[in-house]
């Protein structure tokens, strides 16, 4: 708005003073003309009162009183800013002027010397904003009613002008109407000015104006075609640098980079007298960058910066703008090194275009922007590039901890220790920095110095405690050590005036510790404890010391232990009031102890019963534990009891140390048993063992005390004494290994006690805990005899049949077990299971082969004999009914398996059962005979028919009887051979019975007996 009124002014001033007037207008409209606005800048409105703001343009504008109102530049082409307060109360005035003058009209008879004098107001007076509409109207009055081309022509432009001025007033919002149809007048105005007056003078400005409103409706193609015309055809218009700068920001707002870094190009060759000079260097840079042409992009950002901040200024020394335009400089810049190749390029760039004050800023710029992009890694390294180029400038330090703060930023401790660790490399106090460098220079890097140092420690004795793995040697913890002991050596030695020295001394000694450097943390600690004895862990340190002793102590040093004592008398003397003084001095009692030197472990440990303030009680209870275990080694069992006795009673049974003070009371009281065996006193061995029970009941000696008490007792004779005592063993302690001895102990005792059932529960328990094994074989049969013999017989048969089933072999134990199974089995009346095992001993004999022997012939025999009387009360059991022939198949067919029976025992050739199976066969016939007689007659025959049938049945039963005889007779003859037994006797009695005649009378009786077993 205020441009097109300065614009308006112009114009009035070119009515008034022709040609020479125009140029003029034409030279400040192109001074007055705005810079570009850059993309990342807007530029400030200059703030000050109207005298402040003349006052400060006085060598640009001056107003003049004359007969004509002009607009004078002195000295200089001067760009003006159009935002200027200044300007805008001066050209408010002239309109204010210029409308009093349009007012009158060419009827008034108003000429250009009655224009009122344009003069500055008050600081306080608010100045009227031109009313457009108004000077529209006043203009096309004027058109109206004057006929004077060269006027007409004047009163067009201006018309233009306005509506040009009223279009924009309608785009900030001033104006509710539709700016489109402004600027659609405002370009037909100039359109037809320039068509209707081709040599006109003004048509480079007519064009400028046209470009201007074509841009502000949107017609931007347009807009570059009305300015490439004025570049073309009125290349010496002042209008050409402001055209192409304008195409070159039009081309470059389209996206068209390449025709925006021509434009720009030609824009920069008007050279520095150009107000738009310093723009089109930056905007040609930015263009290259649009088109990734990032190299040719440097040129001419540098050549900006250059010109902005020649060399030997600095930030501080240029004003605001000139420091923005330098910071959007250098942004530019770093933007593009990061699309290269970073850091490199910059040292790259500036080893050929040569090297800038400036570069510093550069290169924070660049690793600021990574560091914005999260970029840590690249920030870092553009810093850390800086100073690998630029290593002793005093900007090195603070580039260094630049990278640091990338680093830490990032999340990154390793790298911000290691860029720690390389600052104090670079800057080390004994290094080539350090050299030429001011006290201030120096105080700065020292802080760091003395702070990283510290922190590298630390971080490194961190980092080792985390690495470390418990009861292993970590190689990464020992590392870390390493260094965290270098550090705090190196923080002691360069800083020794620091009040944390002597934290470092102590931090330096438990580092060592850990490294196994025990000589080495010994130094460490006690240079702290008593060099600095004030300091509040000087105590700590002394004790570290003692623990340090004692490591080396367990790495074979002959003379540790004899220095640890040393170490913890010199602590108690120094540090007697340290509550870990009593403990320390407990620590020395015990080592003495160790150390064998008995007598001096007791004078030590009674130091400490008197030590005052009264020590911890547990600390009392370590001095009584140690007189007592002194005296138990001294061998005064009897004084040692009593005195461990003594330590226990004030002992809470919670204390660790109680299990241990127990177990030797328990240990005192088991040596008095020792003493007394040796004596062979074994009655009061036993009650010394015994004793042990009551007295440490739950100590580990108490088991083998308990036992031996047993055994004593079982020597003593107190059978029933060690039998209570073994039992309970066992129950207490089923897994001990001397649990296995307590059965056959106890079966031991029991069968010197006749205590049969007993001894075979016992047997039962060994036979269990060793399975498959000769002890529990033994102790199985060996059970089940004594459950026989103390009358438990479903006992007994259990273990009997547990043994005949699982053990095959001894065979002859186990024809035993079989044999008393089938005589327990009939003492209980159980005929089927009888029979099974006989049985089963028939076929074990018959399976053995080689392993037979005449036992087991004889048991085969004996049961084989059984088992066929079986049979034949099976068979006799048959009665003959009518129809005789069913009855008698059933009979014939028992007395077959009858029969086979005698015949299998027979067999065996054991004579005591060969008789009786003869007769048993002789019998059987016997029987079928006389069963044969006596079977039922037919109801329904006749006298006759009975006769006949019995006639019959005595024709069957006849072979039958004579074949009797004949094995009776077998039987009999034996007798001849001087075998004369139950079987021959009855065999005789049957042939009595069958030949009466014959056998009707007594024989003589021989006492022999055939008997094998």
């Amino acid at each position: 708005m205020i441009r097109l009124c300065l614009s308006l002014v112009l114009l009035t001033l070119a009515v008034s003073d022709g040609p020479a007037a125009q140029a003029q207008s034409q030279t400040t409209i192109m001074a007055a003309t705005s810079p570009a606005i850059f993309p990342d800048q807007e530029e400030p409105r200059l703030k000050g009162t109207l005298e402040e703001m003349l006052d400060k343009h006085a060598d640009v504008l001056e107003v003049i009183s004359s007969d004509n109102i002009r607009l004078q530049l002195r000295h200089r082409q001067v760009g003006i800013h159009p935002e200027d307060e200044e300007l805008d109360v001066f050209v408010t005035q002239l309109l204010l002027s210029l409308r009093k003058f349009e007012g009158s009209g060419e009827s008034s008879g108003a000429t250009l010397q009655d224009l009122q004098q344009a003069t500055l107001l008050e600081n306080d007076q608010n100045l009227p904003e031109p009313d457009l509409h108004k000077l529209e109207s006043a203009y096309r009055d004027v058109l109206e009613t004057n006929t004077d081309l060269a006027v007409r022509q004047r009163v067009q432009h201006r018309l233009a002008d306005i509506k040009l001025q009223q279009g924009e007033a309608a785009l900030s919002g001033e104006d509710s109407n539709d700016s489109g149809a402004y600027f659609a007048e405002s370009i037909n105005a100039y359109e037809a000015l320039l068509r209707d007056n081709p040599e006109s003078p003004l048509s480079d400005q007519w064009l400028y104006q046209l470009s201007k409103a074509y841009a502000f409706n949107g017609q931007t193609d347009k807009s570059i075609v009305a300015l490439e015309q004025l570049s073309s055809a009125y290349p010496d218009s002042p209008h050409v640098p402001e055209a192409e700068f304008r195409k070159a920001e039009s081309y470059f707002a389209a996206g068209d980079y390449g025709s925006a870094d021509f434009a720009y190009t030609r824009v920069s060759e008007y050279g520095e007298a150009s107000p738009y000079y310093v723009n089109a260097l930056y905007m040609q840079g930015w263009s290259r960058f649009k088109q990734s042409n990032y190299r040719r992009a440097i040129e001419p950002l540098t050549a900006t910066i250059d010109y902005v901040m020649p060399t030997g200024n600095t930030m501080a020394t240029i004003d605001r703008g000139q420091r923005e335009i330098v910071q959007d400089c250098l942004r530019a810049l770093a933007l593009t090194f990061s699309y290269l190749d970073g850091a490199q390029s910059i040292a790259q760039t500036y080893d050929q275009l040569g090297s800038r004050s400036y570069l510093p800023l550069l290169y924070v710029q660049l690793g600021d922007l990574y560091l914005a992009q999260e970029r840590y890694g690249d920030s870092a390294e553009t810093y850390k590039s800086y100073i690998r180029s630029f290593p002793n400038s005093s900007e090195a330090p603070d580039f260094q901890i630049r990278a640091i703060e990338s680093y830490e930023v990032g999340g990154f401790p390793p790298l911000v220790a290691q860029e720690k660790q390389l600052y104090l490399e670079y800057f080390s106090l004994n290094g080539i920095y350090w050299q030429g460098r001011d006290e201030v220079q120096r105080a700065g890097v020292r802080r760091y110095l003395q702070q990283f140092t510290q922190e590298l420690a630390n971080y490194n004795y961190v980092l080792a405690q985390q690495q470390a793995i418990p009861g292993e040697q970590s190689a990464v913890a020992k590392e870390h050590y390493q260094a965290a002991e270098n550090y705090f050596q190196s923080f002691i030695e360069n800083f020794p005036e620091d009040d944390r020295v002597p934290f470092m001394g102590f931090l330096l000694g438990e580092t060592r510790f850990v490294l196994a450097d025990y000589p080495g943390a010994i130094d460490a600690y006690e240079w702290v404890a008593y060099d600095f004895s004030d300091y509040e862990k000087a105590a700590d340190a002394a004790y570290s010391a003692i623990l340090a002793y004692e490591q080396l102590g367990k790495e074979g040093d002959n003379q540790a232990d004899q220095k640890r004592t040393e170490s913890e008398l010199r602590f108690v003397a120094t540090f007697d009031t340290d509550p870990r003084a009593p403990s320390i001095l407990g620590n020395a009692a015990a080592a003495l102890m160790q150390s064998g030197k008995f007598d001096q472990a007791f004078q030590v440990a009674s130091m400490l019963v008197g030590w005052q303030p009264a020590p911890d009680p547990d600390l009392l209870d370590t001095a009584r534990l140690v007189r007592a275990h002194s005296l138990f080694e001294l061998k005064r069992y009897p004084d040692a009891e009593l005195a461990y006795k003594s330590a226990l009673s004030g002992m809470r049974v919670e204390d660790k140390r109680h299990p241990g003070a127990l177990e030797h009371l328990a240990a005192s009281i088991y040596r008095q048993g020792e003493q007394a065996v040796v004596a062979q006193d074994y009655h009061a061995a036993a009650q010394q063992f015994e004793r042990v029970i009551t007295a440490a009941p739950l100590s580990p000696t108490r088991v083998n005390a308990q036992f031996d008490a047993a055994m004593n007792y079982t020597k003593a004779g107190e059978l029933e004494q060690a039998n209570v005592l073994l039992l309970d063993f066992r129950n207490r302690f089923p897994n001990h290994a001397l649990a296995a001895s307590v059965g056959a102990n106890l079966v031991s005792n029991y069968e010197q006690l006749e205590h049969w059932q007993s001894a075979a529960v016992e047997l039962d328990i060994i036979a269990g805990v060793q399975p498959q094994e000769e002890r529990e074989r033994q102790a199985l049969y060996l059970s089940a005899s004594y459950y026989d013999r103390s009358g438990e017989t479903e006992l007994a048969i259990l273990r009997y049949r547990s043994y005949a089933n699982a053990w095959p072999q001894p065979f002859a134990t186990r024809m035993e077990a079989m044999n008393r199974l089938a005589e327990l089995y009939q003492l209980t009346e159980q005929p089927q299971k009888r029979r099974f095992w006989l049985a089963k001993t028939i076929a074990a004999h018959d399976q053995a082969g080689a392993g037979q022997s005449q036992r087991s012939l004889y048991l085969a025999a004996f049961s084989s004999s059984i088992l066929a009387e079986d049979e034949y009360q099976s068979f006799s059991a048959i009665k003959l009914g009518y129809p005789i022939k069913a009855s008698l198949k059933r009979k014939r067919t028992a007395m077959g398996r009858a029969v086979v029976a005698y015949q299998k025992t027979e067999a065996y050739g054991v004579q005591q059962f060969g008789t009786l199976a003869t007769y048993g066969l002789g019998r059987i016939y016997q029987q079928l005979g006389a069963d044969l007689m006596a079977s039922e007659r037919p109801e329904t025959l006749s006298e006759m028919a009975l006769e006949q049938y019995e006639m019959l049945l005595e024709e069957q039963a006849y072979p039958f009887e004579e074949k009797a005889i004949s094995i009776y007779e077998t039987n009999t003859r034996r007798s001849r051979n001087g075998l004369y037994d139950e079987w021959v006797r009855k065999s005789f009695t049957a042939l009595g019975e069958l030949l009466p005649v014959r056998y009707g009378k007594l024989e003589r009786r021989i006492d022999f007996s055939g008997e094998i077993y």
